[in-house]
């Protein structure tokens, strides 16, 4: 499975900003407007088979100020992601999801990665599960994950 997001605006793609330079730049554009946010994801069977699925949301930005773009920088949130903002970190004191799924801006579809898997007979997506002694001791945060699958029951 692979996966990829991008930021569109007035026909550009914002991919994630190389330097503090480009990060300030894609929020400059960004500040003030409402912009498109394109989540792909590709899922290929061990047969080969493959799908591909991909989905679209709308996000608006409040009008940043050179200061608060700045600090928001200097936070390092903006270096690994498109369009240079993260909407479920400290970006979401000035974003605002409009239409489509928080998922697909964070960066992946679950609802279209589970349909991609469905189409490819895994008629359900894997269930994370998280280790008994971290839950106990509250390390959720800490804890490696285990991706199980699940088995339907015959009915």
């Amino acid at each position: 499975m692979g996966a990829d997001t991008v930021v569109t605006l007035d026909g550009s793609v914002l991919g994630q900003p190389v330097n503090f330079d480009d990060a300030a730049a894609m929020l400059r554009r960004l500040s003030g407007r409402v912009h498109s946010v394109v989540s792909s994801v590709c899922v290929i069977a061990p047969d080969g088979r493959r799908e591909v699925a991909t989905a679209v949301s709308r996000v608006s930005f409040a009008t940043l100020t050179e200061a608060e773009i700045r600090e928001y920088i200097h936070t390092g949130e903006p270096f690994d992601k498109a369009g240079a903002y993260a909407i479920q970190g400290a970006a979401s004191r000035f974003t605002e999801l409009r239409r489509g799924d928080l998922d697909t801006v964070v960066g992946l579809s679950l609802r279209r990665l589970t349909a991609a898997l469905r189409r490819l007979g895994y008629p359900l997506p894997l269930v994370v599960s998280l280790p008994r002694r971290a839950v106990r001791e509250g390390k959720l945060a800490h804890a490696s994950l285990r991706a199980v699958p699940v088995r339907a029951h015959p009915h």
